[in-house]
């Protein structure tokens, strides 16, 4: 990817340099850890393929060796060099030529403007109880049958589509009129990252974050587990989301959409709405962000198969995958 970068006296950078600053400093910060509880930075290693294995052998053995040691780190794999990340939850495609780079040098920029979530368990249960199909009783919801997804499926996609894209508009709005601010601030010179060359905002993402997923999933008569059913559930309501994104990005106003981690905000939106009627599960106590139940048993190649494949695909901004729990 980086074959013509040079530094800005002309001279290039050496593999054998690169590579052994990176190893020392991944084997650095996992001795800090020994020492204390770190939450920053987020690592992540980038590994190319060919589908079925890992090309440069020496870095597979190097990561497999490092989590061996008890290392804390995130890999990215992709098949072709166009495509990195360089967070946890951000993947960069490079060929479309949408970032540049934070420190004005590589190419390749992370980062959003902001960030808004939608609980999809409310948004879920408002869109059924707004139907002329399920209604409230006693300010409770009326929870779907177990096969509900799989005998509605056919008229749940273009309702529940119209009503997701509906709460999308608005969302739309609130974030341009916050971005909308940020680029006045910047015209007045508050910001200067961006007059300095380091951040064009024009090249920060407006994200939709999403929370609740799994649970609208349990809602509607989903088992939270590798199978079709799910599966289909999750990296379709996930594609509705990522397409009415791209149909509505321009060049100043670029959406992308995100699984946040939801450290506060899960156990925040539980409550909510457990407190206000809504159907939530009963076995935990917070909206979890991942696909797969994070309290139960899922085995790692069952981690790795639920959240690849399609549904990685649904996503633009990423997601994690944590393998132990």
């Amino acid at each position: 990817m980086f074959d013509e970068f040079t530094f800005p006296d002309g001279t290039k950078p050496h593999w054998d340099a690169v590579n052994w600053l990176q190893k020392r400093y991944m084997r650095w910060l996992n001795e800090e850890r020994t020492k204390t509880l770190l939450t920053f930075p987020v690592m992540t290693v980038c590994l190319l393929t060919d589908g079925n294995d890992v090309l440069d052998k020496e870095y597979k053995d190097f990561v497999t060796t490092q989590w061996a040691k008890g290392d804390s780190f995130f890999v990215y794999l992709s098949q072709n060099a166009d495509s990195i990340s360089s967070c946890c939850r951000l993947r960069n495609e490079i060929t479309e030529n949408t970032f540049s780079s934070t420190t004005g040098l590589t190419g390749v920029q992370t980062g959003s403007c902001n960030v808004m979530t939608l609980n999809l368990n409310r948004i879920v249960q408002d869109w059924l109880c707004s139907t002329s199909k399920y209604k409230t009783y006693n300010g409770l919801i009326i929870r779907m049958g177990n096969e509900s997804w799989h005998m509605d499926r056919q008229w749940i996609i273009p309702s529940l589509k119209k009503y997701l894209e509906s709460i999308l508009d608005r969302v739309y709005d609130y974030q341009k009129a916050y971005k909308t601010g940020l680029y006045k601030m910047d015209a007045q010179g508050m910001f200067p990252q961006t007059k300095a060359g380091y951040i064009s905002f024009d090249k920060l993402y407006c994200t939709i974050g999403v929370n609740g997923l799994n649970e609208a999933a349990r809602f509607l008569g989903l088992t939270v587990s590798n199978n079709k059913a799910y599966m289909d559930f999750v990296s379709w309501i996930l594609g509705v989301i990522k397409d009415y994104n791209k149909q509505h990005s321009e060049k100043k106003f670029m959406f992308n959409l995100e699984i946040v981690p939801s450290e506060s905000l899960g156990v925040k939106n539980y409550n909510w709405d457990k407190s206000e009627g809504y159907y939530v599960p009963d076995d935990e106590n917070l909206y979890n962000s991942y696909i797969y139940d994070a309290h139960d048993n899922t085995s790692i190649l069952d981690k790795i198969a639920m959240q690849g494949g399609n549904i990685a695909k649904s996503i633009d901004g990423g997601l994690s995958l944590a393998l132990a729990s």
